[in-house]
Formats: structure tokens, C-alpha cells, sequence
């Protein structure tokens, strides 16, 4: 996640100034639009494409550390970390539309209840 900001910013700071400092005094009318084109999907666009990458990495490494937990105390730990709550957030306000302030309640509201339960059982 850092470095996929740091790599927007340095964009940001190098070409996108770049680009439009082209556009604006050297760039032959074909170039207009595809000047254009980069410097606001550069600006707007770039979240759009990285965003789901991130969040398909984290959720590939969480899969594969839940296939390798040898127990379930090891399960419950790794789907309680963090790591784990941050993209079950993010799942949930994507396929529900819902903002992220209100998926992180609905998260802590079904783990709560989990955690009740499980402890009504023994």
C-alpha cells in the first residue's frame, strides 16, 4: 500500500506536471487527447485500477495463511487481526454500497455477536 502511494505521488509530482506543460506549449494537436486523457486518469483514475489489486493481494495472503493454520485457535487469530478486518470492511461496503464508517459498524456489530455466541456454547 505504500508503495503504490508513493508511486501515485511521485506521478503526481513528475509526470502528470510534465504532461501538462507538453500539452500546453510544445504538443502537436494529435498529442492533445491522449495528454489529456493521461493526466486526468493519472489524477482520478489510478485508485480505480490499484484499489482492487491491493485488496485482491491482502486477500490472496489471507486465504493462504488461513490454509496453513493448524488449528483453530491459529483461524481465529488471523480473522480477528487487523489485516483481516480491514479488507472484510472493504468487502462488505463494496457489495453492499454502504460507506466504510458504516460497514466498520456492521463488522464489529457480526463479530460481537460471534464472540457472544461462542461463548454462550461453552
Amino acid at each position: 500500500m505504500i508503495a503504490a502511494v508513493l508511486i501515485w505521488i511521485a506521478g503526481l509530482l513528475t509526470a502528470v506536471p510534465y504532461a501538462a506543460w507538453h500539452v500546453l506549449f510544445h504538443a502537436p494537436r494529435e498529442q492533445y487527447s491522449l495528454l489529456i486523457t493521461f493526466i486526468l486518469s493519472w489524477i482520478a483514475g489510478y485508485w480505480g485500477v490499484v484499489g482492487p489489486l491491493i485488496m485482491m493481494v491482502t486477500m490472496r495472503s489471507i486465504w493462504r495463511r488461513l490454509e496453513q493454520a493448524a488449528n483453530q485457535d491459529q483461524r481465529r487469530e488471523l480473522l480477528l487481526s487487523p489485516e483481516s478486518k480491514d479488507v472484510a470492511i472493504g468487502v462488505i461496503a463494496s457489495e453492499t454500497r454502504l460507506p466504510k464508517f458504516l460497514a466498520r459498524r456492521v463488522y464489529d456489530r457480526v463479530v460481537q455477536r460471534l464472540m457472544t455466541q461462542q461463548a454462550g456454547r461453552r
